[in-house]
């Protein structure tokens, strides 16, 4: 899944602005204030539609994955010395999803009413409900495609969650083990550094069970199943990354 094409009306600074972005990366260099933050959020409400087929939409803390009244862009009225909405706001993105499908969707608010979608977003919802049926299906052995989406805003170095630095017993609840569970606050603004945390505390400590049991039971022989294995792989993963970053100062 990405998207391609993105058009904005009267969003947050942009009386009218249409973007395209390369298949693979796109870098928006623009001055503070030119409204690059925008374009990230117009980007991040136009994938909620796909999100909310999830049941990780039921825990997202910030409940405003829509374009709000405060995102309608403002016009100074010389003739009356204020400020007025200029309605409607609207967000229109292209992009391709569901095995190749190209399709058009799109978001938006007039004025103090409650914000709308067309049919072809309530589409992307359902795609997302689809997907979340496939990956629990029981007897389904194929391996489903879950589309990779992480949004990082700025503010996520601002407003965390609460760290406690004294280390406990981490215990995940039922939804932590599945796929699915990558949804959780993708969308956010905010960092959450307690649910890494908790993950990867449980990561390492299962992993350690493991190697605690094969010193215990060496006749034993244990194997590392695939599961095993992707627990040594991804905190692997995790050490590679501190490593690279904090290899220049710690050497």
């Amino acid at each position: 899944m990405r998207i391609d094409k993105l058009s904005l009306l009267n969003f947050r600074c942009f009386r009218q602005l249409d973007i395209t972005f390369d298949e693979h990366i796109t870098i928006l260099v623009a001055p503070n204030g030119a409204g690059k933050t925008a374009v990230l959020d117009a980007i991040r409400l136009a994938l909620f539609p796909f999100i909310r087929g999830f049941d990780a939409s039921l825990y997202v803390k910030d409940k405003s994955l829509a374009i709000r009244t405060e995102d309608v862009r403002l016009v100074f009225r010389s003739e009356a010395l204020n400020m007025e909405m200029s309605s409607p706001a609207m967000i229109t993105a292209t992009g391709e999803w569901e095995s190749g499908k190209t399709a058009t969707w799109m978001l938006d608010k007039r004025g103090e009413q409650p914000p709308h979608e067309d049919k072809t977003a309530a589409q992307l919802t359902r795609w997302g409900e689809q997907l979340q049926t496939l990956v629990r299906e029981e007897h389904n052995l194929q391996q489903v495609e879950l589309p990779l989406m992480l949004y990082l805003g700025t503010a996520r170095l601002w407003y965390q969650e609460r760290y406690e630095a004294q280390p406990t017993e981490q215990r995940l609840d039922n939804s932590a083990f599945s796929r699915l569970s990558g949804y959780d606050d993708c969308l956010s603004a905010t960092s959450n550094y307690k649910q890494f945390e908790q993950w990867y505390s449980w990561l390492w400590l299962s992993y350690r069970e493991h190697q605690i049991t094969q010193l215990e039971s060496p006749s034993a022989k244990l194997k590392e199943g695939v599961r095993v294995q992707r627990m040594k792989e991804a905190i692997q993963a995790i050490q590679q990354a501190i490593n690279c970053l904090t290899q220049e100062v710690t050497g």
